[in-house]
């Protein structure tokens, strides 16, 4: 059995395949469902080694049993079994530090399965080979966080740990880098926001922010609005800044993931980009500006000139949840390298992770394998909910509005 674990910093997806046996009583191959994230950067410290990695093995240990939980008991009464082979595609690991914490959360969660027959990558190269189904292409992935993945141009993996990302580009965290990410996207809504806030003090009522724009002023009041209502607050007191109030609560409440907490709302601000308010399709479009930079830089690198013409992929939520995102990406990169295509990967990178469980060099599998694996996840309907968990939206298949 392959099982695959795709963490961002929100949630998770796992998923078991077998081939040739099934898996539940519904007559199902593949499982996959929605799990608690699991992310390597926000290991609570502790004095004792093994200790530093409970945590998050205790995550593991829930997501592996909820997977065996689905199985068909008369199939797997044991769960499991060591020759099983599992990967996890995690947010960040690019380095030797990360790669020894993912095992040790491993390790702490006592999977049956073999240390031999598990294996970690990044969640950005697990896109990629999602998306494009060999080591070859580029991955532009915008999520929680955002990084750049460059495929070797002759196809051929080389690990990155021996120095620091050597095949990718940005993923450094929310405060240090992920340009174009959910983080950064929420973050300067805030500070807008706040901003706004300050100039409308000096400013009698019905009139701007002192932008001198009233429909820019009044798209970013309806964008506060909104963002108080996602928090689950009231403006019941003018003295008090209930956005402000919320942050600091949630500084206190959750100190080791409060990042996720802001990315929460980078959804409810792309869905107002879609709508049309003017403030959240301009915060869209700069933020999306920033990872295009990062792309560039992949570009520009001596060592990549034979991918002139690799297919740039685009991987993550911000690129699922808004058009307007993808096309500022699409658009702008076309202008600056004509012969690169860019368009949404086909799978999600959950995919990327199953076939690289299916390679017995952890890499790809043989064209046969793949052709088998991506058959069964096709042959699955829209009307599934495993559907969504492994597709992608192909904005490209529909005009824009």
């Amino acid at each position: 059995m392959r099982v695959a674990l795709c963490s961002g910093h929100l949630h998770s997806v796992a998923l078991a395949y077998a081939d040739g046996d099934v898996l539940t009583d519904q007559g199902e191959r593949l499982v996959v469902d929605e799990f608690p994230a699991i992310t390597i950067h926000c290991i609570p410290p502790h004095p004792k080694p093994t200790k530093r990695f409970d945590t998050i093995g205790n995550t593991l240990r829930g997501i592996l049993d909820g997977l065996r939980n689905r199985f068909l008991p008369a199939l797997r009464p044991n769960g499991f079994l060591p020759e099983d082979r599992l990967v996890l595609a995690l947010p960040g690991v690019a380095t030797k530090r990360d790669f020894k914490n993912a095992r040790g959360c491993v390790a702490a969660s006592g999977s049956p399965i073999s240390p031999a027959n598990v294996h970690v990558i990044d969640d950005t190269f697990a896109g990629l080979i999602a998306a494009s189904q060999s080591t070859q292409g580029i991955c532009a992935f915008a999520g929680a966080g955002a990084s750049v993945y460059m495929g070797t141009p002759s196809g051929e993996f080389r690990r990155s740990t021996d120095t620091c990302k050597p095949f990718k580009r940005d993923g450094f965290g929310p405060m240090l880098g992920d340009h174009g990410s959910g983080f950064e996207l929420a973050m300067s809504a805030l500070r807008k926001i706040f901003r706004h806030l300050d100039e409308l003090q000096q400013q009698p009522a019905g009139v701007s922010d002192g932008s001198g724009d009233v429909a820019a002023s009044s798209a970013t009041t309806e964008l506060m609005e909104e963002l108080i209502r996602r928090c689950g607050r009231k403006q019941e007191d003018d003295d008090e800044n209930v956005l402000q109030v919320w942050f600091e609560e949630l500084l206190a409440e959750r100190p080791l993931d409060w990042r996720a907490g802001i990315v929460d709302l980078a959804i409810p601000i792309t869905l107002m980009a879609e709508n049309g308010n003017l403030a959240a399709k301009g915060l869209v479009k700069t933020v999306a500006e920033g990872l295009v930079e990062t792309v560039k830089t992949a570009l520009r690198l001596d060592d990549f000139d034979e991918m002139g013409s690799a297919t740039i992929y685009c991987q993550g939520r911000m690129f699922w949840h808004s058009r307007e995102y993808y096309d500022t990406v699409k658009t702008m990169l076309k202008n600056y390298k004509p012969g690169n295509p860019v368009k949404m990967a086909p799978y999600k990178p959950i995919v990327g992770a199953l076939l690289v469980a299916a390679a017995p060099d952890w890499t790809v599998p043989s064209s046969t394998e793949r052709r088998k694996i991506v058959d069964e996840i096709n042959s699955i309907p829209p009307s599934d909910k495993r559907h969504e968990f492994l597709h992608n939206r192909d904005w490209d298949a529909h005009a824009a509005p």
